[in-house]
């Protein structure tokens, strides 16, 4: 096909086996099929292509929608639909030209579709602009994501008049009841009056970002209902906090749903994130903190089986710190690039709340002086346990992290020791088999039982520094954001 062509197929074009259709960087090629309304005498035609069961198209950067309305509804077999670098698309179905009624609500029903990815199409908007709604019900694997203008992934039909915003989806109940994998580069998840958990029953991934909109908040309320969901990955977004505490119109707390059933959470290049959740700022006000202790029927606690956690590019994150989170069942940690983070953890969470962890492994977060702290910091509402605080006093040792194994430190120029500096605590881990220190200003090795031995080298960690202070200002937020 020459790239001079303006519209690749006529309704006179007869391909009634064809089964996959792929078209690459035709630069010109304007529309695929025609937009004008088929007579009823030519409606047959579409049976020449409901035997499709895989379309791609990339590089056609004057393509302005890939279906036309009549095409879309015979797509009976279409499998896989990929459509990405195609600059000028504004809409995935084009409405028909001569169709004049603006109250007809059309279905689009895709029975066998199973893949939808949709890819760096910054003038996408819309899925159709007409008033419609669509149901898949095979669809189990949905990326959209570099499509700057959708700013709502699905709305309820019945919003259509007055939305405030421009959702890509129309839907009803059960348009999507077996997507498990789902990723998407917008503002919100879902808009109107139906439950999370009755349009994504079987979620169990979600990829999330929103890089273009910097003032954006996390679609907690979207997601803390979601039955199955497993795995969360949050990245490129300029979120302040993730995990909201919300209020009941008594003024009790009330977490909704706890994510109950996720295992995994990344946190990848969220270069204005603070906390995890807002529950860090109430914990500073120790009597507000008391009496929500005395007021809730149980504790607000988020994700009870969560194993994997793994944070990355976080650069203003203050420490893991949460009394909204349980670490109970967390296995596998990994920190790089945080460098607002002078700790992890209190001594509390340490020695009582991280009774699972078997992996940690912290690089390159510069500002880190230690892994653990078991001196009181301001506002974070947390103090050393009282067995920690009675054997730091008789200078003995304490065991925390009682099931780590391996242990991995790289890259932390800050870093004065596994606990606080000024503390005569030795700290035991018992279970521990590797260890690996490197690019750090200390050793470290254990002892034949399990104590953990520092030594820190403090000309070298002088000068570590002063070379990092001359490294000049952070990069802007933005900037580490897109890159």
């Amino acid at each position: 096909m020459a790239a001079t062509s303006m519209q690749l197929f006529n309704w006179k074009v007869v391909f009634p086996n064809l089964k996959e259709l792929s078209i690459y960087y035709l630069s010109k090629l304007a529309s695929i099929w025609s937009s004008s309304r088929l007579s009823a005498t030519h409606d047959h035609r579409l049976d020449n292509f409901r035997n499709l069961h895989k379309v791609e198209i990339e590089g056609c950067t004057n393509l302005k929608y890939v279906f036309s309305a009549s095409v879309a509804r015979g797509l009976e077999q279409l499998v896989k639909l990929k459509v990405e670098s195609c600059m000028a698309i504004k809409e995935i179905i084009a409405k028909e030209e001569d169709d004049q009624n603006q109250e007809l609500i059309l279905e689009f029903m895709f029975p066998k579709l199973q893949t939808l990815q949709l890819l760096q199409l910054p003038q996408l908007r819309k899925f159709y602009p007409g008033m419609y709604t669509s149901k898949w019900p095979s669809l189990d694997y949905l990326v959209i994501f570099g499509c700057e203008k959708i700013e709502t992934f699905a709305a309820h039909i019945s919003t259509f008049h007055h939305t405030t915003t421009t959702p890509f989806f129309f839907i009803e109940k059960d348009s999507f009841p077996k997507l498990t994998v789902m990723s998407f580069s917008g503002k919100e998840i879902l808009y109107g009056p139906l439950p999370p958990a009755k349009c994504f029953p079987t979620l169990t991934d979600l990829n999330l970002s929103c890089v273009h909109f910097t003032s954006a908040d996390f679609p907690f309320a979207s997601l803390d209902k979601l039955p199955c969901l497993q795995k969360i990955d949050v990245y490129r977004a300029f979120y302040k906090v993730l995990f909201m505490e919300q209020q009941t119109p008594k003024g009790q707390i009330n977490n909704g749903g706890d994510f109950a059933a996720l295992t995994y959470l990344r946190l990848f290049k969220l270069p204005k994130l603070v906390y995890l959740s807002d529950a860090n700022k109430s914990n500073s006000n120790s009597s507000s903190h008391s009496h929500r202790a005395a007021d809730d029927h149980r504790p607000l606690v988020l994700f009870p089986n969560l194993e994997a956690l793994i944070v990355e590019e976080c650069r203003r994150l203050k420490n893991l710190q949460s009394s909204a989170i349980s670490f109970h069942n967390l296995t596998c940690l990994s920190i790089d690039l945080c460098d607002g983070m002078r700790y992890l953890f209190t001594g509390s969470i340490a020695a009582t709340g991280l009774n699972q962890l078997k992996t940690l492994a912290v690089k390159s977060c510069k500002r880190m002086t230690e892994i653990v702290s078991t001196t009181r910091r301001d506002g974070d509402g947390d103090e050393d346990p009282p067995a920690a605080s009675a054997a730091a006093a008789a200078g003995g040792s304490i065991t925390i992290l009682s099931r780590l194994k391996d242990l991995s430190l790289t890259n932390l120029p800050s870093l004065s020791g596994f606990c606080s500096r000024n503390s005569m605590l030795n700290v035991k881990l018992p279970s521990l088999e590797t260890l690996s220190v490197s690019e750090c200003c200390l050793e470290m090795e254990i002892s034949p039982d399990g104590t953990l031995i520092v030594t820190l080298d403090p000309t070298n960690q002088a000068q570590r520094l002063a070379q990092i202070a001359e490294e000049g200002e952070e990069q802007d937020d933005e900037k580490i954001v897109r890159d």
